[in-house]
C-alpha cells in the first residue's frame, strides 16, 4: 500500500477531531442538559399526578362540606341513641311519649347499677332498667315497637312478663307488663345512678334520686 497523501491525512485528522469535539460537546454540554430536561419532564409528570390527586381530594372535600349538615344531623341522632350521660330524664320523657302514642301508662321505673361492656373495641356502660306499663294488649305491643323502632334512645329488651288485671284473668282486659331492658351510655357514669319511681318525670337533669 502507498502512503496516504497529506491532504487525505489532514481530512481524516479533521474528521477525527470533529468526532472528538462532538463527543466532548455531548458529555460536557448536551448530555447534562438532556438529562436535566428528562428530570424536569419527570418532575412535571409527578407534579401533574399530584395535582390530579389534589383536585380529586378537593372535589371530595367540597362534597363533604355540602353534606356537613347531613353528618351533623346523623351525629345528633347517634348521640341520642347513645348519649354520654345517663340522661334518665330525657329517657323518661321518651317513655311517656311512647305511652301516650299507644294509649298505655308507664306506672313504674327502676334503674339498677351500671355495668361495663366492650363493643367494637370501645367501652360503654349498660344501665339495667325495669319498666311497669299498664294497658291493653294491642297498646302494649305498640309500646314495645315504639321503644325499639321509633324512640331515639337505643335499648335492648331482655325479658317481658304480662299479668292480666281483671278478675277473669283475661288478656283482653287491662294488662300489667313488666319489661326488663338495657339502655347504654358512652362515657363514665357516676357511682350512683339508680332510680326508682312511678313513671313521673324527675326534676334533676339525669333523673337521679327518687
Amino acid at each position: 500500500m502507498g502512503r496516504l497523501r497529506p491532504d487525505r491525512l489532514w481530512a481524516i485528522a479533521g474528521a477525527a477531531a470533529a468526532l472528538l469535539l462532538l463527543a466532548l460537546g455531548w458529555f460536557v454540554l448536551i448530555g447534562p442538559k438532556y438529562e436535566e430536561a428528562v428530570d424536569v419532564h419527570d418532575q412535571a409528570s409527578v407534579a401533574e399526578t399530584q395535582v390530579g390527586v389534589l383536585e380529586r381530594r378537593l372535589v371530595e372535600l367540597r362534597q363533604q362540606n355540602r353534606d356537613l349538615q347531613q353528618y351533623q344531623e346523623r351525629l345528633t341522632t347517634d348521640r341520642q341513641a347513645l348519649p354520654t350521660t345517663p340522661a334518665l330524664a330525657d329517657f323518661l320523657r321518651q317513655l311517656q311519649a311512647a305511652g301516650s302514642a299507644t294509649s298505655v301508662t308507664v306506672s313504674g321505673l327502676i334503674v339498677g347499677a351500671p355495668s361495663t361492656l366492650t363493643a367494637a373495641g370501645n367501652q360503654v356502660f349498660s344501665l339495667p332498667i325495669t319498666l311497669t306499663v299498664d294497658g291493653r294488649t294491642d297498646g302494649l305491643t305498640g309500646f314495645l315497637d315504639e321503644l325499639q323502632l321509633v324512640r331515639p334512645r337505643a335499648v335492648l329488651i331482655t325479658s317481658i312478663n304480662a299479668i292480666p288485671q281483671g278478675q277473669a284473668g283475661s288478656f283482653t282486659d287491662t294488662v300489667t307488663l313488666t319489661v326488663t331492658l338495657q339502655a347504654f351510655v358512652a362515657s363514665d357514669l357516676p357511682a350512683d345512678v339508680g332510680v326508682e319511681g312511678d313513671g313521673t318525670a324527675p326534676t334533676d337533669p339525669d333523673g337521679a334520686g327518687e
